[in-house]
């Protein structure tokens, strides 16, 4: 019953805005649909969970950046070491150098 209610509310509305004749003393002041524009566009937009998960998810990223930094910075010591080896140690044979040892 309430939408019957509402839809002849409505109906009784659009008839009676059809019904006036636009001139100087129903028209609208100076401003007024500008003023209008930026009361919407400055109004807080609602909280959904889109927005949340989409902060989240830059958060997130900053995170994982960092510690992917901090990571490579981290092992950067032992590459650097790794590559300053003797070239005869890198083609060396592991095995006899075991056995060398043991014997």
């Amino acid at each position: 019953m309430n939408s019957k209610k509402a839809d002849l509310a409505w109906q009784r509305l659009v008839a009676a805005a059809r019904t006036v004749h636009s001139n100087e003393e129903t028209a609208l002041p100076y401003g007024f649909s500008t003023r209008v524009a930026s009361l919407a566009f400055s109004a807080p937009t609602p909280f959904s969970a889109s927005l949340l998960f989409e902060r989240l998810s830059w958060k997130a990223l900053a995170v994982s950046a960092l510690l992917m930094i901090l990571c490579l910075a981290s092992t950067l010591p032992f590459l650097s070491s790794s590559s300053n080896r003797d070239e005869e140690s890198v083609l060396a044979d592991p095995v006899s150098e075991v056995v060398d040892i043991g014997g």
